[in-house]
Parts: C-alpha cells; structure tokens; sequence
C-alpha cells in the first residue's frame, strides 16, 4: 500500500516490445497479457495491452515472456531467456542413519554430530543424492532431522537402506522443476565482458525506458541472497534513469 503499486492477480504476461512513436506521453513499452487460465492460443477481448516506461523480468527465463523487438543483440537475448534449469528435489526425513550404509564405522549418535555429508558420486545406485545436511536434533531417541538434495525424488525405498529406522509418515519433499533450483552452468571460452548481449542485466533500452532483466546475474552465481541484491539494483537503476528523463 504504500508503495501505491497495483498487483493484478491470475494474468500472465504474454509478450513485452517497443510501443509506437505516437505522443510524448507515450510510454516506451507495451505489455500484452492474458489469464492464466488462458491456453496457449489466446486472442481477442482476453488479452490486455498496458504501456509502461520499465518492465522488470522478475523471473527465471523471463517468464516465457516472449522479447518483441529487431536488432544484433535480440537473437542473444532470447538464448538467455531459455537457459537450462537443474532439477533438484529437496527432501527432509527424521530418522536415524545406518553408519554401515556410509562406509564409516563410527556409531549413530556419532554420525548426528556431523552437520554436513557431501558426496561425490552423487546419483549412483547407492547414495542417489548430492549431499545431506543435518538440519534439527538429537531428539531424546537419536533421530535427526536430515536434509537430502537429490536430482531425483527420493522414494521411502530409496531412503530406507540409509537409516536404521526413519518416519515415513512425516517426510517432507518438494521439487525444484519448473524450471528448476539454478541454472547449469558450463565451461565457456572467455569470461563475458561488460555488455555482452547473452549476459546482460538490461535486455533493451529505448529512450527513457528500459526492459531488465536480474536474473542476468546467475550466470555467474546463483543463491537467493544474490537474487535479492540484484532486484534492489533493478529497482535502483530504474529511479536513476527516470530521474535523468524528468
């Protein structure tokens, strides 16, 4: 509220371009959406166009948004929008470990005094995980709570050869999937330098306006902290462009 920003509820956006030369009140971009319930093929009276002087991609990929302007670098920019996501499934489990599982031959009270098991051969038959994280405990029994991350759902069959004994009944699992918890990052030849189109943090400019997109920044890094700062500088950069245009 006081903000006085408008949040319009259960529309996506469509697609974002540049908005005609028409009059100085013009706004620099045009926003087409539509309901959410809406399908791929939407038209007529339930799509929406807005104009607006910032548009702000909060969203990985841009939200399948679709980047409505010609030029060297919208080819690039498109590519950016459609980066890969690693699919992680996050999994917490009160239960006991099985030392023997692990290879360790210390007991199990001994093995809840470790807060971090990272592992190597992540997605191998046996230890189907990235790593596990000691998340809450001892409790009076010896249970602990872990936390799995895994590239794939870890069925109670799964988990059942790593612990002694395990609740079932209160395993918490959720699944970054679309479209994922990151981005993958491979190799690449050179480090990108400031501007580049396929890395960067402004899509497009025209006039006093801009397209922006923060999620540029996990092509370097990517944790929600980092995101977090990136908005504010999202937000920040837009105030000084609109103070130098008015």
């Amino acid at each position: 509220e006081e903000s006085g920003a408008t949040v319009r509820l259960g529309r996506r956006v469509l697609s974002v371009g540049v908005a005609p030369a028409q009059t100085e009140a013009a706004h620099e971009y045009v926003l087409r959406t539509a309901p959410t319930s809406c399908g791929e093929e939407c038209e007529g009276s339930e799509v929406e166009e807005q104009g607006f002087d910032f548009v702000v991609l909060a969203c990985p990929r841009g939200g399948g948004v679709e980047l409505q302007w010609d030029g060297p670098a919208a080819a690039a920019q498109r590519a950016r929008l459609k980066k890969s996501y690693a699919e992680v499934h996050t999994t917490l489990v009160w239960g006991v470990l099985e030392p023997a599982h692990f290879g360790v031959s210390e007991t199990a009270a001994e093995l809840n005094n470790l807060t971090d098991i990272l592992v190597g051969s992540a997605g191998a038959a046996e230890r189907p995980f990235n790593s596990i994280g000691r998340y809450g405990g001892p409790r009076d029994d010896g249970a602990c709570l872990w936390k799995f991350f895994s590239s794939q759902p870890l069925t109670d069959e799964l988990l059942a050869p790593m612990f002694r004994s395990f609740e079932g009944s209160s395993v918490i699992r959720h699944s970054w999937t679309s479209p994922g918890a990151y981005p993958l990052s491979r190799p690449v030849q050179r480090y990108p330098k400031p501007g580049d189109a396929f890395h960067s943090f402004v899509l497009h400019e025209h006039n006093s306006g801009a397209v922006l997109f923060p999620a540029a920044l996990e092509a370097a890094t990517s944790a929600m902290e980092v995101m977090a700062v990136s908005a504010r500088n999202a937000a920040l950069l837009a105030v000084q462009r609109w103070k130098l245009h008015t």
